[in-house]
């Protein structure tokens, strides 16, 4: 099959949601199909007055390799910043939405630019309206959410059906090197990220909390952006890891620490579990699609500080039940295959193009 991807711009740090986009691409291709990732670069260059230079520079920098994903050479990388025009998608058998503003402008393409469908990762509030994201889920494509609080909100705000199909964790980049048995519980590490909903103040407070009982805590930070003054100086930051850079991370790591209010995944603290960390997390929705408290994991409510100071502080000094949920947290995560995730979306766009 002939399958187009479209990504919202040219991002050139690690994103999550990118992530996931670019590991069903390279794993389609070596399938045999057909790949091509168009990216919107309207909005990378809204200072440069005309198109045809914002499509020359656009694809200049697709030339540069993407220094935290390895794709597959095979997959050709476009740029365009003519979204308003039929003529710059390729025609295609399949052709992928990947957030409400792609979506938008693919609902318009003929049928010769590919069968559509809407690859949803999070409610995205963000960047649109509510009312306008709603009105995306109401485009007649065919749906894949990553969790099942999704589908079910989907569901409640627009009446349309969605297919569920769970975000893997590549267990070739993400695995146990240390022995969980042997690592300092003294070593935690988190995700930072500008954006309120990630609840980094709320992390940040808690290790303080716990550094006041426990003052040679060793916190490792890693991110996409560079970190903001708020971050303390007794925080180990890595700016932009790549995936080896994060398991090498995660595995000096005994406990990861997530204090989001809403996600649609969580992508990082699965990451992390696969790595062998005991994960401490609040109780959002996105994290519930992996995670079960005192089985895997230690959840708590979502907003309170001292809930996961706690629970950290619990994993400190009792090292048992830090190494228990720990190996559980692998098995549980690494069992969760892409080849199934993959299969069953290949098989999805067949049964939509026979």
């Amino acid at each position: 099959m002939k399958i187009t991807f479209c990504l919202p711009s040219i991002r050139r740090e690690p994103i999550g949601g990118y992530k996931i986009v670019y590991e069903y691409a390279n794993r389609l291709s070596e399938r045999g199909h057909d790949i091509t990732i168009l990216y919107f670069s309207d909005l990378n260059m809204q200072k440069i007055p005309f198109n045809v230079i914002k499509s020359s520079i656009g694809n200049l920098l697709l030339t540069r390799p993407i220094k935290w994903f390895k794709l597959n050479k095979k997959i050709r990388l476009v740029s365009t910043p003519y979204v308003d025009k039929s003529s710059v998608f390729p025609d295609s058998d399949i052709i992928f939405a990947t957030t409400p503003r792609t979506a938008v402008c693919i609902n318009s393409l003929p049928c010769s630019k590919g069968k559509k469908f809407y690859i949803i990762q999070d409610y995205e509030t963000w960047g649109t309206s509510e009312k306008d994201l709603i009105e995306t889920y109401r485009f007649p494509f065919i749906k894949i959410v990553v969790s099942k609080w999704l589908h079910d909100k989907i569901v409640d705000k627009s009446g349309q059906d969605s297919v569920v199909i769970s975000n893997p964790i590549d267990s070739k980049k993400f695995y146990v090197e240390e022995p969980i048995e042997t690592r300092n519980s003294l070593v935690v590490s988190l995700l930072y990220h500008k954006s309120q909903h990630k609840g980094v103040s709320v992390a940040l407070d808690a290790l303080t909390k716990v550094r006041k009982i426990y003052p040679e805590l060793k916190v490792q930070m890693f991110g996409s952006v560079e970190k903001g003054e708020e971050v303390p100086n007794w925080v180990d930051y890595t700016f932009q890891a790549n995936s080896e850079q994060l398991r090498k991370i995660y595995n000096k790591s005994s406990i990861f620490l997530c204090a989001s209010y809403e996600e649609g995944f969580g992508l990082t603290g699965a990451e992390s579990m696969a790595c062998g960390n005991a994960l401490v997390s609040t109780n959002f929705l996105g994290v519930r699609e992996y995670a079960i408290s005192e089985r895997n994991s230690l959840l708590s409510v979502v907003g309170d500080s001292q809930k996961l100071a706690d629970n950290v502080i619990k994993l400190i000094e009792n090292n048992e039940l830090r190494v228990t949920l720990a190996k559980q947290g692998s098995i549980d995560i690494l069992n969760r295959s892409w080849n199934e995730a993959v299969t069953k979306l290949e098989l999805l766009m067949l049964r939509c193009i026979v």
